[in-house]
């Protein structure tokens, strides 16, 4: 008989992007917070975690286009959420805990210029432990969805996804200029 391994989950970052085109060309970078098992899968929080924080919808996210390809406007925040005041409250809660904590590495190593450092300071005000990529084209021949790294990694991995967003953009910044 087979013996079966407890599930246990470590606090992840799923990292995904898209490039779109409205009235300009724009891409985004969208991290959205999860758990990642020990069987290499993840799971999404639909409620708060141990520490009494809120979770579920919590992100941080970029933005891109073809008048600047560097991510501007990062922010993490709420989305897709039905708010109802003890909801509220954690989500204040957790908040306030990243600003604090942004605001001792702030002082500590000075202003951050570069979303990845902005989004691996938030990883370790969270103390996330994993960042995880969605592998699609994988699926097809049976290997795990998605790829965990660490933090130093996960940090050239995201500077790698902002430089390939920003050769999509560039053909854009060459026909206006």
């Amino acid at each position: 008989m087979k013996k079966q391994t407890e599930q246990t989950y470590q606090l992840a970052m799923e990292i995904s992007s898209g490039f779109n085109r409205y009235q300009s060309e724009y891409a985004t970078i969208s991290i959205r917070f999860c758990k990642f098992g020990n069987d290499n899968e993840i799971d999404y929080f639909y409620s708060h975690d141990d520490n009494g924080m809120e979770m579920d919808g919590l992100c941080v996210n970029a933005q891109m286009d073809d008048h600047n390809p560097s991510p501007y406007g990062y922010r993490i925040s709420f989305r897709d959420k039905e708010v109802e005041l003890h909801t509220a409250e954690r989500m204040l809660k957790t908040l306030r805990h990243i600003s604090r904590g942004m605001q001792k590495l702030e002082d500590k190593l000075g202003y951050c210029q570069e979303y990845p450092d902005y989004v691996i300071r938030i990883a370790n005000v969270l103390n996330v432990k994993k960042f995880v990529f969605r592998k699609i084209v994988f699926r097809k021949i049976g290997l795990p969805d998605y790829i965990a790294h660490d933090i130093p990694t996960a940090k050239y991995r995201i500077t790698d996804l902002v430089g390939q967003l920003m050769n999509q953009l560039q053909p854009e910044l060459k026909k206006a200029a």
